[in-house]
């Protein structure tokens, strides 16, 4: 086999005839799938009928959340919690008011754990912790010392074992 011929340059014509080939072997542009656009589908927009939301409303008030509502008529929670706000109910979640801010503030100064002032209040800890922290509430470690997060500079960032008092 001569090595030769196969690589070297075609001639117009050999070259007309490789692009007819590949024209044919495409085939027509309508009858090729065409490639998906680039730009996201748009949502379309669910209105519930009123007999479905009273069906997400009785959902809600046997337990559901707003999230497995959401995904059950397809909208988005934040849709379900207008509805639910629409009919009147409740919301099982609540943000803290004012007065459960300033009770768990006193709360936690007088060296209750988070968790204890979680039992007594009902929001979780990591709650009552981050709406303590914006009212600049200085947070304690597990230990009860101040926490690398609201220590000082002078402090390094470490802390510092209590000293050992004697059993004498």
């Amino acid at each position: 086999m001569e090595l030769s011929g196969l690589f070297a340059n075609p001639g117009p014509t050999s070259f007309i005839q490789v692009i007819t080939g590949i024209v044919e072997a495409l085939g027509d542009r309508e009858s090729r799938p065409q490639p998906k656009s680039s730009t996201p589908t748009r949502r379309h927009r669910v209105y519930l009928t009123t007999q479905q939301m009273d069906e997400l409303v009785a959902a809600y008030q046997a337990g559901a959340t707003t999230k497995e509502l959401a995904s059950e008529y397809r909208i988005h929670r934040h849709t379900v919690s207008i509805y639910l706000r629409r009919r009147g109910e409740p919301r099982r979640h609540q943000p803290m008011g004012s007065e459960e801010v300033v009770l768990a503030g006193k709360l936690y100064e007088s060296g209750l754990s988070l968790a204890k002032i979680s039992e007594r209040l009902g929001p979780a800890p990591n709650t009552i912790r981050r709406v303590l922290m914006a009212e600049g509430v200085e947070m304690r470690d597990c230990q009860g010392g101040p926490s690398d997060e609201t220590m000082s500079d002078s402090g390094k960032g470490r802390l510092l074992p209590k000293p050992r008092q004697s059993k004498r």
